[in-house]
């Protein structure tokens, strides 16, 4: 199995000049007017036959948000989760 991360964003010269305000008066859009609201993540994988169906069944989403003070819950190993895995305080997936 693989798992990739993937992002989206944009700012265009339009969303520039329709709110000049925002952006320091500007005109143009340059690279550091994306910032980190104009991104959109995902993550994308990849599972080998012998494995999609048990994925599929199992497969279990969590959003985590790194910014709040508070660390991510990581699985027990005592079998309870039964989602094949979770993210670990690192970002690195497990399961």
């Amino acid at each position: 199995m693989s798992i990739y991360p993937q992002c989206t964003g944009s700012v265009s010269d339009k969303d520039v000049q329709a709110d000049p305000e925002k952006y320091g008066g500007a005109t143009v859009a340059t690279a550091d007017m994306l910032t980190a609201d104009k991104i959109q993540w995902s993550l994308g994988a990849t599972i080998g036959r012998k494995f999609s169906k048990q994925f599929a069944l199992n497969k279990q989403a969590q959003r985590v948000d790194y910014s709040a003070a508070q660390e991510p819950a990581v699985p027990s190993e005592s079998g309870e989760d039964s989602g094949g895995g979770g993210e670990t305080p690192g970002g690195e997936l497990e399961g």
